[in-house]
C-alpha cells in the first residue's frame, strides 16, 4: 500500500503539488481570519449591549461619577454598596418625554434594586417656583419628611423620606407644565403613593409611574409645626382645544360684523348701538378665552385679571 501511494505522488508534477499546498494554506488562513473578524464583531456588539444594566430602567439609576469605587468593581453611594452587576456605562440620558440625549460617557448604578427609591423634582433643599427649581436653598424652613405609603396588602405605613428611601434628585422634570396635588387643602387633589413607586391620582383614578410625576416640598399652612410638606407634582392635563379654534374663527367674523355696524348709517340707532356693544363684549370674551386656553397669561395676576374681564364681558352680553 505504501508503494502504490508513493508511485502516485511520483507521477504528480512538482508545480501542481506546490499549487495544491498553497491553495490549502490560503483557505485555512481565510477561514481563521473570517472567524477572527466575526468573533471581534460579536464581542464588540455584545460589549455594547452589556453597557446598559440588564433589566433596569434608566429612571431607576443614579450617576456614580462622584462615588467611591472599590477594587472589585462595586460602588459606594450614600451608604449603600452597589455591586458590579448593577452598574453600567451610559453615553445618553433620558429626557422627560422619553427621548434620549447624548452626553459624555459615565457610570450609572441601578440603586433602586438595592433600596426603594423616591424621585424629587429638585434638590431637597429647594422648592418649585413657576415650574422651575428655586435658585436659593431653603434649609432654614421646617420640612415634614414623612410620607404615607400604601403597601401591597393595603396597609398604610408612615415612612421617613431620608431614612427609608434613596432620594433621586438628578432626573429631569416630568414635563414643562405641571401642578401640585395638595390633598391637605383640596379634596379634588387626593392621591395615594404605593411602595413600588406608583402614584394613584384619585380624581381620575389614573396610575402614574415615576416617569410621570415627582415629589417636592411645598409651602403649607395646613400642617402645624411645618412650613413645608412633601407633595407630588404631575403633568398638566391638556384641555381639548377644538372650541378654541372655533372661537378664534368666530372672532374674525364678529370683528367684520362690528365694522359693518359702525360703518352703515342704518345701524347708528340706539338698537344698533346696543347690538354692537353685545358683539364687542362677545368678541372680547371669546378672544380672552382663546388666550387662556393657549396659556398666554402665565402669571397669576394676569390670569386673575383675565378671568375678571371674561366674567364682566359675559355678564354684559348676557343682559
Amino acid at each position: 500500500m505504501t508503494r502504490s501511494f508513493s508511485g502516485i505522488w511520483d507521477r504528480v508534477p512538482s508545480g501542481a503539488l506546490d499549487q495544491f499546498i498553497q491553495h490549502q494554506v490560503v483557505q485555512r488562513i481565510g477561514r481563521h481570519s473570517g472567524c477572527t473578524f466575526w468573533s471581534t464583531f460579536l464581542g464588540l456588539f455584545a460589549g455594547t449591549i452589556a453597557a446598559d444594566i440588564l433589566d433596569c430602567n434608566f429612571i431607576d439609576t443614579v450617576n456614580l461619577t462622584n462615588s467611591w469605587k472599590f477594587p472589585n468593581g462595586s460602588y459606594s453611594y450614600r451608604g449603600l454598596i452597589i455591586p458590579p452587576t448593577l452598574t453600567g456605562e451610559y453615553d445618553y440620558e433620558i429626557q422627560f418625554d422619553g427621548a434620549s440625549r447624548s452626553v459624555a460617557s459615565h457610570t450609572r448604578g441601578c440603586v433602586c434594586r438595592v433600596k426603594p427609591c423616591i424621585r424629587f423634582c429638585c434638590p431637597l433643599s429647594k422648592v418649585m417656583q413657576y415650574n422651575r427649581c428655586s435658585p436659593q436653598s431653603q434649609n432654614k424652613y421646617a420640612y415634614n419628611m414623612t410620607l404615607d405609603i400604601t403597601q401591597d396588602n393595603g396597609t398604610v405605613t408612615s415612612k421617613h423620606v431620608l431614612e427609608d428611601f434613596v432620594v433621586q434628585e438628578d432626573l429631569p422634570l416630568p414635563c414643562d407644565n405641571h401642578f401640585a396635588l395638595n390633598r391637605h387643602k383640596y379634596t379634588t387633589d387626593l392621591w395615594t403613593l404605593y411602595e413600588n413607586g406608583t402614584l394613584l391620582r384619585q380624581c381620575d383614578k389614573r396610575y402614574l409611574s415615576k416617569q410621570d410625576y415627582c415629589l417636592q416640598p411645598r409651602r403649607s399652612r395646613e400642617q402645624i409645626g411645618y412650613n413645608y410638606t412633601i407633595v407630588p407634582y404631575n403633568c398638566s392635563i391638556d384641555p381639548d382645544r377644538t372650541m378654541a379654534y372655533v372661537k378664534a374663527i368666530s372672532v374674525i367674523f364678529m370683528a367684520i360684523t362690528i365694522a359693518v355696524y359702525l360703518w352703515l348709517p342704518q345701524f347708528q340707532s340706539l338698537h344698533g348701538k346696543c347690538c354692537n356693544l353685545y358683539f364687542i363684549c362677545l368678541t372680547a370674551t371669546f378672544l380672552l378665552n382663546v388666550f387662556s386656553i393657549f396659556n398666554v397669561f402665565d402669571s397669576k395676576m394676569a390670569c386673575s385679571i383675565n378671568g375678571s374681564i371674561i366674567q364682566s364681558s359675559h355678564l354684559i352680553h348676557v343682559r
